[in-house]
């Protein structure tokens, strides 16, 4: 017993780039639709309220994840003992000072 294939050429290339829509964005393939994310609108949001030609003709664009609040972590302990570490060892040992300094 044969079975007879149906898919055409044409149904096995839409199958194969499925995965690659971006190919085509302007097919509608079904249950493949993509809905933008808020972080995604306000991406969108920043750049086109943002992006303008300067004086020279260049094209400007904000930087669309730069925050103005920069949180560093307190740290001081850590950079002291990495500083105070090869003081340590060169006082115990005068030829690895000797090498370094010379």
């Amino acid at each position: 017993m044969s079975s007879k294939d149906l898919t055409t050429p044409k149904q096995i290339c839409e199958m194969m780039e499925l995965d690659y829509t971006e190919i085509h964005p302007s097919r509608k393939i079904r249950g493949t639709e993509q809905v933008e994310s808020i972080e995604d609108g306000h991406f969108h949001e920043i750049l086109t309220k943002g992006l303008h030609k300067n004086a020279d003709g260049n094209w400007k664009a904000p930087l669309p994840f730069k925050t103005d609040t920069v949180i560093l972590p307190d740290n001081k302990g850590h950079c002291l003992r990495r500083l105070l570490s090869p003081k340590r060892r060169f006082l115990n040992d005068n030829k690895l000072k000797h090498d370094y300094l010379v």
